[in-house]
């Protein structure tokens, strides 16, 4: 077997579904699991939807999926996706928008005391 044909074997395996881990898999669609989250979807209905897509797993099994993946970002962040640098804007996620987060302005112009607003 060629180098060539070994490697399209390889690349083919890493994109299939079927000798791929639950965890891989999981990993691919996490930012959309964790923004459907945010949203208040339920876990149950996440479920639902991965399974409708050929993904089957429990409500267990996700959250251990979720809780691995989240524990492996927050130990190498260089490893997962950096966040934009228009992090103060929303951003379109497959048809939801993910919305800014908030953040704290402090005016020191205005005079008297700090208001502790989030704008």
């Amino acid at each position: 077997m060629t180098s060539s044909k070994m490697r399209s074997a390889l690349q083919a395996l890493a994109q299939g579904n079927e000798h791929r881990s639950v965890i891989a898999r999981v990993r691919d669609v996490f930012e959309d699991i964790e923004a459907a989250l945010a949203a208040g979807v339920s876990r149950k209905a996440i479920v639902d939807a991965l399974a409708e897509q050929g993904l089957t797993l429990s409500l267990r099994s996700l959250d251990n999926a979720l809780y691995a993946i989240r524990k492996q970002r927050r130990e190498n962040p260089g490893a997962a996706t950096q966040q934009p640098k228009d992090a103060g804007t929303p951003r379109q996620t497959k048809g939801y928008t993910v919305p800014a987060p908030k953040r704290f302005v402090h005016d020191p112009t205005k005079g008297g005391p700090d208001d502790d607003l989030l704008k």
